[in-house]
């Protein structure tokens, strides 16, 4: 084995002798990609960074649940949990077990079958019997079982996870893990046959000279922090400034006994410091403009400073050009941050220039399509400086690119809305657009809710074209719980209009969601069975 590669939210390979490519795979627990391959500048990853623009870097890869068990075998598999079937962590949830089980393929099983050795440790599936013993039979080759996951010290492990537990690494699971990893790195070394190898979290395989920069990063991103303060150098204090000597700093009072003191950095404190004496003071001038400059740069999502550099902004009656160019700026390095999308609307107010606003919103839309701020603001300008023509086109390209986009179902449905309104003849080809949409995808909850909402106020069972696409589904046993959902909504409309027997069915459809195809929301289901027949019933059978 001449080279190892990495995943760690991506992943880069390296070809071994056999020409097949070696595969590392780390499962990191409870972290966001916070990386400056994902463009988060304030964490200094240069290692990893360079490792990522050698490799496919996955930037729409989403948490199918917020559940270990269902979230894990959804990525291994390729499956949704609803698809699985697993929702919870439960031992009668095994995915190759449970009622209508799919017995899909894993990653480390589609490996194996194709001539690696799949090698596993640590958590990568759920252990036990949510995942039948870490799916042993199925994943892993006999070379890497039995699988290893460490046992930790009972006496260290009954302290809390944060604790800085003076013990040595092998007393606890990740050291273990890292020792274990590293034999078999050495074992694997050699090996004439392509190896994919699974672990959780701390590996050492710095012994790897091709390997160490990036082990070495691991292990400095999961210590307490860089105490470099990179992003000072070439900063000069506020403190240190002549034109700022005739102003007495005011330091962050946190009382005589903070409970949780945050550690800000000496750039941080000076900033903010020179910024509550300037504030108190009320000085509005062009050395204060700067200063909110520097501490927008430290926090951007700080409400105090935005509005305090508008009222020096209309104090100095400055141009508003450059400032709509930073707040743009901004915008796209901070797309997530209410403040700055609320002083870029003063701003469009203030200079009643909104030409730059749909460009702008689409620009973000490229890497978030469902970032809410930015659909608040598109909304916002679009309803304001009436500019509705071709946003129906727009909202089309969207959703043919992914028609699970909610935001942008929403947005055709405020467009039509607050235009044409939702006319017969409208609702007539809005019935027929959604629907392709369904066919294409039945269990797409985004369509589904649009298609109930445009009927709303009206009757499902006169629209011929919902009740042939509901018989097309049901007919092919679509496992949908929003075509069911439909289904209890049609069902009511034929009780309410006298037709008795469709009471009955709208119950078994209630049952046939709590019990398989939605239990989740079990109690709900039950809940309207209970709604329909106190409203319509009893049931005949009772």
């Amino acid at each position: 084995m001449s080279s190892w590669a990495v995943f760690v939210c991506f992943a880069v390979f390296f070809l071994t002798a056999s020409g097949k490519k070696n595969v590392l795979f780390f499962a990191v627990d409870d972290l966001r990609p916070d990386l400056g391959a994902y463009g988060v500048d304030f964490i200094k990853s240069p290692n990893i960074d360079e490792l990522a623009s050698k490799s496919m870097l996955f930037e729409r890869a989403y948490c199918q649940i917020a559940v270990c068990s269902p979230s894990r075998a959804s990525l291994l598999t390729g499956r949704r949990p609803d698809t699985n079937h697993v929702w919870k962590i439960s031992g009668d949830e095994y995915w190759r077990t449970v009622p209508n089980a799919t017995n899909a393929t894993t990653i480390p099983q589609y490996f194996k079958e194709n001539g690696y050795i799949s090698i596993g440790m640590g958590k990568i599936f759920h252990p036990g019997p949510p995942s039948g013993n870490d799916d042993d039979k199925y994943s892993w080759s006999p070379e890497g079982l039995p699988y290893f996951h460490g046992k930790a010290d009972t006496s260290a492990a009954k302290r809390a996870s944060w604790y800085d537990f003076d013990v040595p690494d092998n007393k606890l699971r990740d050291g273990q893990i890292a020792d274990n990893a590293e034999i078999w790195g050495v074992e694997l070394y050699d090996h004439s046959s392509p190896t994919v190898f699974f672990n959780d979290e701390n590996v050492n395989l710095a012994n790897k000279p091709e390997m160490k920069p990036v082990v070495d990063e691991l292990r400095q991103m999961l210590q307490a922090g860089d105490e470099s303060n990179s992003d000072e150098q070439g900063y000069v204090y506020y403190r240190d400034r002549p034109n700022w000597k005739d102003i007495e700093p005011i330091p962050q009072d946190d009382g005589p006994n903070p409970v949780v003191q945050i550690a800000y950095t000496d750039k941080f404190k000076d900033v903010y410091d020179y910024l509550r004496a300037v504030i108190r003071k009320g000085e509005k001038t062009e050395r204060v403009l700067e200063l909110t400059m520097d501490a927008i740069e430290c926090n951007p999502a700080n409400y105090t400073v935005w509005h305090y550099r508008r009222e020096v902004l209309q104090e100095l009656k400055k141009d508003l050009k450059s400032e709509l160019e930073f707040a743009e700026e901004t915008v796209l390095n901070e797309p997530k941050n209410y403040q700055v999308w609320y002083h870029r609307q003063k701003l469009v107010e203030w200079s009643n220039d909104p030409s730059r606003e749909l460009y702008l919103t689409a620009e973000v839309f490229k890497d978030d399509s469902k970032n809410y701020h930015a659909w608040q603001h598109r909304q916002w300008t679009i309803r304001t400086y009436g500019l509705w023509s071709n946003e129906l086109e727009f909202v089309d390209g969207l959703l043919k690119e992914d028609f699970r986009n909610n935001s942008a179902w929403n947005q055709r449905y405020f467009v039509i809305i607050n235009t044409t309104g939702y006319t017969e003849e409208v609702v007539k080809n809005e019935v027929k657009y959604v629907i392709d949409f369904i066919k294409v995808a039945p269990n797409n909850e985004s369509a589904w809710n649009y298609l109930t909402g445009i009927l709303k106020g009206g009757r499902i069972s006169d629209h011929e074209p919902v009740l042939k696409l509901i018989d097309s589904l049901r007919s092919q046993h679509v496992p949908s719980p929003f075509l069911l959902s439909t289904m209890i909504d049609v069902y009511e409309e034929e009780v309410a209009n006298g037709k008795k027997e469709s009471l009955e069915k709208a119950v078994k459809i209630c049952e046939e969601l709590g019990s398989k195809i939605d239990p989740v929301r079990k109690r709900y289901w039950e809940y309207t069975s209970r709604r329909l027949i106190s409203a319509y019933g009893p049931l005949d059978s009772t």
